[in-house]
Parts: structure tokens; sequence; C-alpha cells
């Protein structure tokens, strides 16, 4: 399995943003704030009633982290894309707009390419994907 691209970002104002991306043979997530987050808006995308408002903070907090993810869990997240978003459009937007969330993707692996955006507008299956892509990166936010 050869991996061209991965790149994945969502975020916007207001807002948090949240990204990952695979240079240099190594997974480097990152993960930003803005100045009006409140805890209790936020929704962790992976299903933990154990986290507490202390470990969501710490998940999603200000910071760069590089990740070790196994191939064969980049494998099953491959078949997933191949099966399940492969028909994305290239691009997803309601019109006109300043402020909102703003998302890119870019996975190449193998002879598998998805490249997608949007703002303010999403595939059907976009919040599946966000939570496949959390659990793949070890509970880690793209929202």
């Amino acid at each position: 399995m050869k991996i061209k691209r991965f790149y994945f970002y969502i975020g916007g104002y207001p807002g948090s943003s949240h990204a990952i991306e695979y240079k240099d043979n190594v997974f480097a997530y990152s993960s930003a704030l803005d100045d009006n987050y409140e805890l209790e808006d936020f929704e962790l995308t992976v299903d933990n009633p154990d986290l507490s408002a202390e470990a969501i903070k710490a998940h999603t907090d200000a910071f760069s982290s590089k990740l070790i993810i196994e191939p064969s869990e980049i494998l099953k997240f491959k078949k997933y894309l191949e099966r399940y978003c492969k028909n994305w459009k290239r691009k997803y937007s309601i019109g006109p707009i300043c402020d909102g969330t703003y998302w890119e993707c870019e996975i190449w692996i193998d002879n598998f390419r998805l490249k997608s955006e949007g703002h303010e507008a999403y595939p059907g299956n976009f919040h599946l994907f966000t939570k496949k892509l959390s659990l793949l990166t070890g509970g880690k936010v793209f929202q």
C-alpha cells in the first residue's frame, strides 16, 4: 500500500479547526480552538461516556501531534472510502457566504483518489466519514 496523499481539514469562523496530513511518512494531527469555545457546545465524534470534560478539552485544545496508524487500519479505512465515498462531488457549497465551516479532503492511496471540498455543505455520509476518521486516529476530533 502506497500513500501518495492523505489530507483532511475542517474548520471555520467562528469555531475550531482540525486537520490531519501525511507527510514524510508520518501522520500529523493539529487542532485549534477559537476564543468563543464552550465545552458544553462540543459534540464528541467518538462515543465514549467515560471521557470527562477535561479529557475532551485535552483532545481538542490547540496542539499538533504525530500519530502512529497501523497499515491494516489504513487499509480498512481505504476500503470504507472506496465503498462509500467514491461518488463524492468535487465541491459542495450553499452559495456565497463569508463565515461558516469549510472542509477539504484529498486522500490518494494506491490507485484510489478522493478529492472533495465544501463550505457549509456536505455529502450525505460526511458525519460517518468524520467518525471513521476519528476512529482511525485514536479518537481525534474532526468537527
